[in-house]
Formats: structure tokens, C-alpha cells, sequence
């Protein structure tokens, strides 16, 4: 076909990708169910909690996620901080701390962590981060088998 063939042509309507419509739509739906139902705090919220200020709060929140072992979400222009991974003193949750960083060394984004862990997980028949509450390192620890295995 010439060029002059291809500009007298009648034009091809755009190739409209609905499933990707759906697909994010679904994603944003699931997040905003998590936000709903599972904790969070916001930075400024953390640094009270950790009786510091919003400064030294966004340093050791840095130094956690530079090495994997918390994870935060962007929402609204907000960095937020699903509750899960601390104790009541707003330090990390040991436990809840090393499965992060197993999760994301296998490469699972934030979202997706924060979402396992609050999903119901059929390889011990619980809820992640209830095990994490409840200090059941062998539960956890084949709950993140079967899903790296299935990977």
C-alpha cells in the first residue's frame, strides 16, 4: 500500500483496550477495600505515636524501607503505613518485619503485600496478618511457601 493509499484510506477507529479499563478498576476497588478495612497510620501520625517528631519519623521510616523490611503506599499524596508490621510501641514487628522483606526481595509490590496479608490464605486457612499477631512464625512461615512456590 502507498502512502497516498494510506492517507485516502478511511481511518481505523482506535483499538480501545476495555479489559485494561476493568483491570484497573478492579485494583483501584481492591485497594480502597483495603484502606476500609485494614489499619494505617500516616507519617505525622507514626511520629506520635513513636513520641518523636515528623522529621526523625521519615528518617527511621527510610532506613526501614532501604532495607526491605517495611512497607509503606502512596494514597492521596499521603504515604501511609499499614499498621500490621508495628507493635504497640510503634517499632517494627519482628516477624511481621522479616515476611516483608521476604515478600519484597520476591519482588511483590507494596499494594500487593499489604493486600496477602490481609487476604484469607488458604495454605493455613488464616489471615497473615493475624498470624503475625499472634506470633505463629510456623503458620507464617507456610503461608509465604505456598505463595513464593506457586510463583
Amino acid at each position: 500500500m502507498s502512502a497516498i493509499e494510506l492517507v485516502a484510506s478511511e481511518p481505523m477507529p482506535p483499538r480501545l483496550d476495555r479489559a485494561a479499563v476493568e483491570a484497573a478498576r478492579l485494583v483501584r476497588a481492591a485497594r480502597e477495600q483495603l484502606l476500609a478495612d485494614a489499619g494505617a497510620v500516616t507519617v505525622a501520625m507514626l511520629a506520635e505515636g513513636r513520641g518523636s517528631n515528623v522529621n526523625a519519623a521519615r528518617q527511621w521510616l527510610h532506613r526501614k524501607r532501604k532495607a526491605g523490611r517495611l512497607l509503606t503506599v502512596d494514597h492521596d499524596g499521603e504515604i501511609l503505613i499499614p499498621t500490621f508490621q508495628l507493635d504497640d510501641a510503634f517499632d517494627l514487628h519482628a516477624l511481621a518485619s522479616e515476611t516483608v522483606a521476604e515478600l519484597v526481595a520476591a519482588g511483590l509490590s507494596a499494594w500487593a503485600v499489604w493486600r496477602w496479608f490481609y487476604a484469607h490464605n488458604g495454605w493455613v486457612d488464616a489471615r497473615p496478618a493475624d498470624l503475625v499477631a499472634a506470633g505463629d512464625r510456623e503458620r507464617l512461615e507456610r503461608a509465604v511457601g505456598g505463595l513464593l512456590s506457586a510463583a
